[in-house]
């Protein structure tokens, strides 16, 4: 957020909870994770600033 690649407004704890949520529903279907970095962009591009 310092380096102003997160909005200032960003919730950090939802973030975590929307990563970890998907991990953990998806263990326990026993369900293969989507490419990590397909996860990190999909979390992240609601989080950055725009304009």
């Amino acid at each position: 957020m310092e380096r102003g690649e997160l909005r200032p407004d960003s919730d950090l704890w939802l973030l975590t909870d929307l990563l970890a949520g998907l991990v953990a529903y998806r263990g326990l279907l026993s369900l293969d994770l989507p490419d990590p970095d397909e996860i990190v962009r999909s979390l992240l591009y609601g989080f950055v600033p725009t304009g």
